[in-house]
């Protein structure tokens, strides 16, 4: 089982970087594509590591901003290709005055989507979609600059529609989050209590960017106590989280840049 980090803010020479997010997990004949940032970048990345994009049968979309899911339209027309979302992807996002999602209406018609209607679904193999997480904390929750327009009203965006990637195995979980709007230690504790298995590692945007140092050392704590062995804080983690991270987390975290493989033993 390996784990590529295809897109990322930061990259490894000589690899490509952009702002979004993406990663192949592979295990055997099972291939699924998570997120793929913002443009063909993720694609320009596979090449450089000789992965064969034709191989990909499956694609996991966490959630309907651009930087997740704008490298769709560079995957051209594939009928082979799945792609897993919740409905409420397709919705208008809008971050402040700022358009935040993408055009769908070409990209809809040359791929093959696939609704989740239940919380999880199994990809393949070991692989599965699961999401939205429950909201069970009290120091997690989507920021309130996100909205959506839904049936032409404007509404808070709670990110209904965010999909987490779960790899389980004999040794326990592995967690892929896009971004993590809804919490990721509200991640962390949903996918815990749905597959009874302790989590060996999450890795992906925490988004953590802008919170205070009261929250993100309350993940941190979060994370302990459930004992978390490993972290890949990407994307829209930021650099005083992540710093935070390395000073108080009890496992250990690796850096996340484009070009980077984790193999799962």
């Amino acid at each position: 089982m390996r784990i590529t980090i295809l897109c990322n803010d930061k990259a490894q020479k000589p690899f490509f970087s952009e702002h979004g997010f993406s990663a192949l997990v592979e295990n055997g004949e099972c291939n699924v594509l998570f997120d793929t940032g913002s443009s063909d970048v993720f694609l320009k990345n596979m090449k450089a590591l000789n992965l064969d994009p034709a191989k990909i049968k499956n694609v996991v979309l966490s959630h309907g901003h651009y930087d997740h899911v704008g490298g769709l339209k560079h995957l051209g027309e594939q009928s082979e290709l799945k792609v897993w979302v919740k409905e409420s992807v397709f919705l208008s996002n809008f971050s402040g005055k700022r358009f935040a999602g993408i055009d769908w209406k070409k990209i809809k018609s040359s791929l093959q989507f696939s609704e989740l209607e239940g919380s999880a679904q199994r990809i393949c193999d070991s692989i599965f979609a699961w999401g939205p997480a429950p909201m069970t904390n009290d120091f997690e929750e989507p920021d309130p600059e996100f909205w959506v327009i839904r049936n032409g009203k404007i509404e808070r965006n709670l990110f209904e529609e965010e999909l987490n990637l779960v790899i389980e195995d004999d040794k326990g979980l592995t967690v892929l989050s896009g971004c993590a709007h809804r919490g990721i230690a509200n991640i962390a504790y949903g996918a815990q209590a749905l597959f009874g298995k302790r989590i060996r590692m999450i890795a992906g945007g925490f988004h953590l960017s802008h919170a205070s140092t009261k929250k993100i050392l309350r993940i941190i704590n979060f994370f302990n106590e459930i004992r978390v062995e490993k972290i890949v804080p990407c994307h829209c983690t930021g650099e005083k989280a992540i710093k935070l991270f390395q000073e108080r987390f009890q496992g250990e975290v690796l850096n996340c840049e484009a070009g980077k493989e984790i193999s799962l033993l």
